[in-house]
């Protein structure tokens, strides 16, 4: 019975994802509205020091190459397999096993983690967190949240550094796995779905980031356009369903 379950999700996943596009469509459409709108510019500084720092650090293991290099992979591994745990964790689940393996010093390692208790609609979530989750990040949000003033600079400019880090591992895992195909995680949930959901939690985790930085949190504003944008795009293609009926 588990079995045909787990086959009925991906089949399943697809057509809620096929029905939910408009409502997907306008929260991101709302979502970058609020990314690329009021951005003072004065209040990213060490955010900004931060991406540098980690995009020079990058280009000096690639230089050194060697030990130095796989051990910056290996960092990589670790990340992959620890948010995987740590959305296991988040989802209700338990993490029975983790391995973590170099993958430069073993061609083809058997990197995993194996878990109890998700259930079968939770899964995608699961296999895809490494590439949505920015797991080093979230220490250092929830530090600037609590923190007073002064450390801020500080914490700013590591959020840079882990959060440049998240999307640079993004941007490798997916090109080196030819855009996901090659990814197991990817295929297991649909690659379709997979790009709707890495897509929209890591515009989600930047909404938030940009919300922190700025201190100012999106307003009703931006709920109340999520709510008309929805319903005019499930609008419009209502009325263009309608148009393809005979007799229309």
């Amino acid at each position: 019975m588990r079995n045909l379950l787990e086959r009925l999700v991906k089949p399943f996943t697809f057509l809620v994802s096929v029905a939910l596009i408009p409502m997907i469509c306008a929260c991101s459409v709302e979502m970058l509205t609020f990314l690329s709108t009021d951005i003072d510019f004065s209040k990213l500084d060490f955010f900004t020091i931060g991406i540098v720092c980690y995009l020079l650090l990058y280009g000096a293991t690639l230089y050194a190459g060697g030990l130095l290099h796989s051990h910056f992979h290996f960092i990589r591994t670790l990340r992959h397999e620890l948010t995987h745990s740590f959305a296991t964790i988040l989802l209700g689940g338990r993490v029975r096993e983790m391995l973590v393996s170099n993958p430069i010093e073993k061609t083809g390692g058997d990197s995993h983690v194996e878990t109890l208790g998700l259930g079968a609609l939770l899964t995608p979530f699961f296999y895809l967190a490494p590439y949505y989750l920015p797991l080093f990040t979230i220490p250092f949000l929830l530090l600037r949240y609590l923190m007073s003033s002064w450390p801020r600079d500080v914490i700013d400019l590591l959020i840079g550094f882990t959060l440049t880090f998240h999307f640079a591992s993004l941007l490798e895992e997916l090109l080196r796995q030819r855009f996901g195909l090659g990814q197991s995680d990817i295929r297991k949930t649909g690659v379709i779905l997979s790009y709707v959901v890495i897509g929209l939690f890591n515009l989600f985790s930047l909404v938030i980031i940009k919300a922190m930085l700025h201190d100012q949190w999106p307003d009703a504003e931006f709920i109340t356009g999520f709510i008309q944008r929805t319903v005019s795009y499930y609008g419009r293609i209502f009325q263009f369903l309608r148009r393809l009926l005979p007799g229309s």
